[in-house]
This record gives structure tokens, C-alpha cells and sequence, in this order.
């Protein structure tokens, strides 16, 4: 039975769940996404020798730095060119952090793909660049802001390891 005692005990408790779920603005989010190709298209231009543009997706997990693990998926696309010497382009793409309670945050990106300049094949090419929010729900909604990421690849894009990435996002 409540009681006059008990009522504000419960309401100081509800009150405290709802304020470790919700996201405040100016709130900085640091995450890892930790993802392999799943898919990719790749088509060679004519126009130099090793230019190919395509279409990627991505899927793995993402670790926030509060312990939090969410679903990331990813699709993009990307304009490089291959070389003795290494490789350096451009890529873009949407992304997607589903987490366990069913709040989801997007985010579109676009960066630059490279390797070092005495690279040598299988290449692990590194990435960098820049975002923005487009859309959140349950907890994110009406999420804005800006992000930036930097990272790289762990394997190379072949049959056997499918291009294993880790990268380092700040939002």
C-alpha cells in the first residue's frame, strides 16, 4: 500500500531512471565500431590506371565508452585509386547504431581512404573524416550535432578476412 512516506521515495526513483536514459545536449559520445565488409561492388574507371569506384556495407558492433554496445550497420560508397605505392581516395556513406533497448541513432559521413606512402600490398587502408546526426529515436530523438571519426583497417578486403575495421568515432 502507498503511503504519503513511500509516494516521494518512488517518484525520486522513477526520476533517476529516466535521467540515466535520456541524452543531454552538449553531451560528447565516444565509440569504437568494429565491423567487417559484408558487401561490396566494385566497377574499374577508365580514366587512370587502379581507379575503381563502388558500393560498400558494413556490419559489426559499436563500443561506447560508458560500456554501452549497439548494433552498427553501414552503407557507402567510395572513389579510390590502387597503386604500386599505395592507395588514396574518397568515401561516403550512412550509418546506423541500433542499441538494446531500441534506440537508434544515424549519421551521415564522408572522409578519405589512404595507406602510407611505402605501403605494400595487401593494403590496410586507414580512414578519416567527418559526420553529422540525420535522426535518432527512444532516447536519441531529436539528436543533432556533429561527429568525427579515424581508424583503419585490421585486415584487407579478400575471401578469407572480409576487410575487418576498427574505428574511432567522437560525436
Amino acid at each position: 500500500m502507498l503511503t504519503q512516506k513511500t509516494l516521494p521515495g518512488i517518484l525520486i526513483f522513477i526520476l533517476f531512471l529516466s535521467a540515466t536514459t535520456i541524452v543531454h545536449a552538449g553531451t560528447v559520445m565516444k565509440w569504437k565500431d568494429i565491423s567487417q565488409v559484408v558487401g561490396v561492388s566494385v566497377k574499374k574507371v577508365a580514366d587512370r590506371n587502379g581507379h575503381v569506384m563502388g558500393v560498400y556495407e558494413r556490419r559489426g558492433v559499436a563500443l561506447l565508452e560508458d560500456g554501452t554496445a549497439a548494433a552498427y550497420h553501414t552503407v557507402g560508397t567510395f572513389d579510390v585509386t590502387i597503386t604500386a605505392a599505395g592507395m588514396h581516395g574518397t568515401h561516403s556513406g550512412q550509418a546506423q547504431l541500433i542499441f538494446k533497448d531500441g534506440s537508434s541513432i544515424f549519421y551521415q559521413y564522408s572522409g578519405n581512404e589512404f595507406t602510407g606512402k611505402k605501403a605494400k600490398p595487401p593494403f590496410l587502408p586507414r580512414v578519416k573524416g567527418s559526420g553529422h546526426y540525420t535522426k535518432g529515436s527512444g532516447r536519441f530523438k531529436g539528436i543533432t550535432g556533429t561527429l568525427t571519426y579515424d581508424g583503419g583497417y585490421i585486415t584487407p578486403i579478400n575471401n578469407q578476412t572480409k576487410g575487418d575495421a576498427v574505428i574511432e568515432n567522437i560525436g
